[in-house]
């Protein structure tokens, strides 16, 4: 039966700016965090301690969830820094093409000098963590990716060199336990921020892409005029998955992974056809920077006050986190990996999406219905946080379509979003599309899960 609860879908041709923090509110915030970093620098010898107490709540927090869970599922080590610097090797391999100045990952391309570059960053923030003995080095070195992606976003927006970069103080790792998110946990006295991403979470943004990816049903042009092009048509995709039960399969056996069994991961060792790549490789590039972008975001937020935000001001910060990982994820999505800003929202709107589709999960398999997602005292719902997302782009960039060649988006600083901007209805069903994929999926898989808690089935002991 499907759910009367509101989707994205709703909202794709809307024009609106979050009710939480006010245009001017955002711009300042927004201004004071960005508008005040440089390039990141190895941190002074001061800050080894401090360095190293964050670490260590880090590693706390690893070991801690996964005491005594018989599903956690990587062998303990006392470091897996060698080993993460060795798969981020083995990930970003590229080779290079005719052009000196340009690589080749797959069917991706890069410009030389700024992949190099992001690379080093990448091993540098490796050392800088040195991942401890419950860490998932695999995931691990994807988030470092993502971390290095973000921080070479950050001198587009710079304005006061002088200003010590708040991005060397962040650590982040990946946590095995009965929750799918991220976190950040900030520490005022030293100016450090840990964020924790669920490895549940990162597994579930990678399995609902292939799914959503599956059911467009990417293929071959027969001109050959593109890599591959895919069903767009949402009539088309639903007629398409009441007979293909392969993705709806996928999102189920990924939930009851994780809730049934502890996770030990339902799929493993997949081949991804060829002409599935240009979709799902951006798709989750971009959900996961942008997950990564906004536990920075919380990093960047430690000193503001947010008591005198005009609205809401327990929801403020993570309205405040979303406006900066939606920029920084739009700006890296640009200048790194020539992605258009459809395809970097599109990703951040995904994330929220598989977050909004895990609780409704939660719900189901824990109470036997779905509860409505309305938020909580700290953050708002994900719908009115996708919604955010579309109208602080239009606030801080600027770009025009004219049917010619992918247009390149320029920040500003403003006030407001303009009334006539070039990111319009059709490039914001763009941005929703993948999340309303996903969502047309929902209704069988909560059938699923409902026969579970009708059977009385008994959860991982992990979720309590």
């Amino acid at each position: 039966m499907r759910s009367s609860q509101p989707d994205f879908r709703h909202a794709a041709s809307t024009h609106v700016r979050a009710p939480i923090c006010s245009d001017v509110t955002r711009r300042r915030m927004l201004g004071c965090c960005l508008g005040a970093v440089t390039m990141s620098k190895a941190d002074p010898p001061s800050a080894t301690k401090e360095l190293a107490e964050a670490r260590e709540f880090l590693r706390k927090r690893q070991a801690q969830a996964a005491e005594g869970a018989p599903g956690f599922p990587y062998r303990r080590q006392e470091s897996t820094t060698e080993e993460a610097l060795a798969i981020l090797r083995e990930q970003r391999r590229f080779v290079p093409t005719n052009d000196p100045d340009i690589v080749r990952r797959g069917i991706f391309r890069f410009d030389r000098k700024p992949e190099e570059e992001r690379i080093r960053r990448t091993e540098e923030f490796i050392r800088r963590v040195q991942p401890g003995p419950f860490e998932d080095p695999n995931y691990f070195a994807l988030l470092a990716y993502q971390a290095a992606s973000i921080e070479m976003a950050l001198p587009q927006f710079q304005r006061q060199p002088q200003v010590k970069d708040p991005f060397s103080r962040i650590i982040l790792g990946t946590v095995h336990g009965g929750e799918v998110n991220a976190f950040a946990q900030a520490f005022p006295r030293t100016g450090y921020t840990v964020v924790l991403v669920q490895s549940g979470l990162i597994d579930f943004v990678y399995q609902s892409a292939k799914a959503v990816v599956e059911a467009i049903n990417p293929f071959r042009t027969p001109d050959k005029s593109a890599l591959s092009t895919a069903n767009m048509d949402m009539d088309r995709i639903r007629a398409e998955l009441k007979v293909n039960e392969a993705p709806v399969n996928r999102v189920y056996r990924t939930l009851e992974s994780y809730f049934f069994k502890g996770y030990p991961r339902a799929f493993a060792n997949e081949t991804v056809a060829d002409e599935q790549v240009p979709f799902l490789g951006g798709l989750i590039w971009m959900a996961e920077r942008w997950i990564t972008a906004h536990e920075y975001g919380h990093g960047l937020a430690l000193p503001i006050d947010f008591s005198k935000a005009p609205y809401n001001a327990n929801q403020a910060e993570e309205y405040f986190a979303d406006c900066a990982a939606t920029t920084l994820t739009v700006a890296s999505g640009w200048s790194l990996d020539h992605l258009p800003a459809e395809v970097s929202l599109a990703g951040a709107n995904f994330a929220l999406a598989c977050l909004k589709t895990c609780r409704r999960a939660k719900s189901v398999v824990t109470r036997g219905k779905e509860v409505r997602d309305e938020g909580n005292g700290s953050h708002p719902p994900n719908e009115l946080r996708a919604l955010q997302n579309i109208a602080s782009f239009r606030q801080f960039f600027d770009v025009q379509y004219d049917g010619g060649r992918v247009p390149e988006p320029t920040f500003v600083m403003r006030k407001k979003a303009p009334a006539q901007h070039g990111f319009g209805t059709e490039q914001s069903e763009r941005a929703y599309f993948f999340s309303n994929v996903l969502f047309e999926m929902w209704p069988a898989v909560k059938e699923r899960l409902t026969e579970q808690y009708r059977n009385k089935r008994q959860l991982h002991p992990m979720w309590g």
